[in-house]
C-alpha cells in the first residue's frame, strides 16, 4: 500500500459511522491483538488518528485483515464501509507476486535472528535510487509489503529479489542453512515472475557484482617499513618504502620497491616523485586517487595527511587535502594470525559496497584508561562492531599491550581519531561533537570524503586550532593488499 493509497483508505474508513465516532473506535481498537494496538501511537484528531490505525495494522501480517474483520462486526453492510471494502479489493495492489511468497520470506527472515535494525539496512539498500524507504517501514512485515508491490526497474532487477539475495549473503556466514532457503525462495520467486534461469542466473550475477564489485578508484599503497638492524627513536630511525599502484585485484603493480633507507623527512619527496608520474597516467582519475599508507604501530598516528607536495600553481598542497589518505595497520597485513577477526568484521560490514552501517556496527570511546585485553573482548564479542570513534589517540605502549593494540588485534577495520597535538589546540567538547558527526553519515564510504572535506576546510579557514588538522583515519581493507602481501600469505598456506 503506498502512501495516496492509504489516504484513500483511511478517507474512505472515516465516513463509516463507527470509526469516525471516537467511543466506538477505541472499542474496534481494543479488539486488536495486543502486539498491534499496543504498537498504535493514538492521536486526539480522527484523521491522524486512524493514519496511525492504519500504519499499525499494516505493519504487521494480515494486520488489514484483521482490523477490516473488527470494523466489518461494528457497520454491517453499511454503504460507507462496501466503499471500504471496493477500495481495498480494487486499489490495494496484491504484489507483482504470489502472496504465499511473502509469508513464506517473512517467516524464514522472523526466525534467522537478525534485529530489525540490520534487515532495515538490507532493505534501504535493495531500494533504486528513485524509490525512497516508507516512513512506516518498521517492521519486517512492512518492508516486505513495500518491496513487493515494487516492478521490474530500468536495469532489469527487482528489488524484491535483490533484497532476499543480500540478505542470503549476510546470513551465509552464521546460518548457511537459511541462506540456502532464501535462495531457493528467490529462484521460485523468479519463476513466478516468469524470469527464465538463464536470465536469473544473470541477474544474480548483476546484484553481486552491484554488492561486491571493486571500486574503480585507483590506490597507491605506500608500505613503509622499520629498518629492523636499527632500533633507534622513530625521528632518528631509517625506514624502506614501497609504493605500489592498486587498481583491482588482478590489476596492481609494484612503482618502487627498491632496498632504499629514508628519515621520516625524507619520504615526501619519493612519494610526490610517484604522485606526479601517476597523473601522467591516470589522467583525469588523479582526482580519484586514494593514498594508503601502510605504517607499523609506532607510526600509525603518522601525521602523513599533513605531509606536503610542491605545486608550480599555487604553492605547496598538503596531499591530505588533494587526495583521500587513510593509514593501515602494516603488522596486520603481513601476519595471517591478526586476520580472523579483521576479515569477519569487513566482511559483515561490506555487505554492499556503500558501506551501509549495521546495527551496532559503530561505537564511540572516551575512556582511555580501559584495560586493553577487556577491550579486546568487548570487541569480538560486538560481531557487528567495526568501526571506532575516539576522542583520544590510542597509543601504542613500549611493551606492546595497548588500546591500539587491542583494537587491530580484534580486527577493528575503521577507526577515527585526534593526534597527540590535538589536545593541545582543541578542547573535548568539540571533538566529542565532530567525530561523532563524521561518523554519523548513512553510508560509511563517504567518511573518506568527508574527512578530506574536513581538512580542506581547516586549511581554507587558516586556522591552526581547526581538527581538520589532527585527524588519523584508519580505513583497512582486508581485499585490497599490495602483491607481496598476497604472496606471502599464499606461500605460508601453502606451507602448512
Amino acid at each position: 500500500m503506498n502512501f495516496r493509497q492509504k489516504i484513500k483508505i483511511v478517507n474512505a474508513l472515516l465516513q463509516c459511522e463507527n470509526i469516525s465516532n471516537p467511543g466506538i473506535r477505541n472499542d474496534i481498537v481494543k479488539q486488536l491483538p495486543e502486539d498491534i494496538k499496543n504498537n498504535i501511537e493514538r492521536r486526539p484528531q480522527n484523521r491522524s488518528d486512524v493514519i496511525n490505525i492504519v500504519d499499525a495494522c499494516q505493519a504487521y501480517p494480515d494486520g488489514m485483515e484483521k482490523l477490516i474483520d473488527i470494523v466489518d462486526y461494528y457497520e454491517g453492510e453499511s454503504i460507507a464501509f462496501l466503499a471500504v471494502k471496493n477500495l481495498l479489493g480494487n486499489q490495494l495492489m496484491p504484489g507483482i507476486i504470489d502472496q504465499k511468497y511473502k509469508f513464506e520470506i517473512f517467516s524464514i527472515v522472523s526466525g534467522a535472528g537478525l534485529t530489525i535494525n540490520e534487515v532495515k539496512d538490507i532493505y534501504i539498500l535493495s531500494l533504486p535510487e528513485s524509490i525512497f524507504p516508507r516512513v512506516d517501514s518498521k517492521s519486517i512485515w512492512a518492508m516486505l509489503d513495500h518491496l513487493w508491490d515494487i516492478p521490474e526497474q530500468e536495469d532489469g532487477l527487482y528489488p524484491i529479489i535483490s533484497f532476499i539475495y543480500y540478505l542470503s549473503e549476510y546470513i551465509k556466514p552464521e546460518n548457511p542453512d537459511i541462506d540456502k532457503k532464501l535462495k531457493k525462495k528467490n529462484a521460485l520467486i523468479a519463476e513466478e515472475l516468469g524470469i527464465e534461469k538463464a536470465k536469473f542466473n544473470s541477474l544474480t550475477k548483476k546484484i553481486k557484482k552491484n554488492q561486491l564489485e571493486a571500486s574503480s578508484w585507483p590506490y597507491l599503497l605506500i608500505e613503509i617499513h622499520p629498518d629492523q638492524a636499527n632500533q633507534l627513536r622513530p625521528r632518528n630511525k631509517k625506514y624502506l618504502v614501497h609504493i605500489s599502484l592498486w587498481q583491482d585485484k588482478d590489476n596492481t603493480r609494484y612503482l618502487y620497491k627498491e632496498d632504499d633507507l629514508y628519515l621520516l623527512n625524507d619520504i615526501p619527496k619519493v612519494i610526490n616523485t610517484y604522485i606526479n608520474k601517476l597523473a601522467k597516467i591516470l589522467l583525469d582519475k588523479i582526482t580519484d586517487l586514494i593514498i594508503e599508507f601502510f605504517l607499523p604501530r609506532e607510526l600509525i598516528s603518522l601525521e602523513v595527511d599533513q605531509w606536503m607536495k610542491e605545486d608550480t600553481f599555487v604553492g605547496k598542497i598538503k596531499i591530505g587535502n588533494e587526495h583521500k589518505v587513510v593509514v593501515r595497520s602494516l603488522e596486520r597485513a603481513l601476519d595471517p594470525e591478526l586476520q580472523g577477526y579483521w576479515r569477519k568484521k569487513w566482511k559483515k560490514l561490506c555487505y554492499n559496497k556503500t558501506l551501509a552501517p549495521i546495527a551496532n556496527s559503530i561505537d564511540f570511546v572516551s575512556d582511555n584508561q580501559q584495560e586493553p585485553l577487556a577491550l579486546y573482548y568487548n570487541i569480538t564479542q560486538n560481531e557487528p562492531l567495526a568501526c571506532l570513534g575516539f576522542n583520544f589517540t590510542p597509543k601504542d605502549n613500549n611493551d606492546g599491550y595497548s588500546i591500539l593494540g587491542a583494537i587491530l588485534r580484534a580486527g577493528i577495520p575503521i577507526a577515527l581519531w585526534p593526534r597527540k597535538k590535538a589536545a593541545s589546540y582543541i578542547a573535548i567538547d568539540i571533538v566529542d561533537i565532530e567525530i561523532p558527526k563524521l561518523l554519523s553519515h548513512n553510508k560509511l564510504n563517504f567518511l573518506l570524503e568527508e574527512t578530506k572535506k574536513f581538512r580542506i576546510e581547516a586549511t581554507v579557514k587558516g586556522n591552526e586550532k581547526h581538527l581538520g588538522n589532527y585527524l588519523t583515519l584508519l580505513w583497512d581493507d582486508p581485499e585490497r593488499l599490495p602483491l607481496e602481501f598476497d604472496n606471502r600469505i599464499d606461500t605460508q598456506f601453502h606451507a602448512i
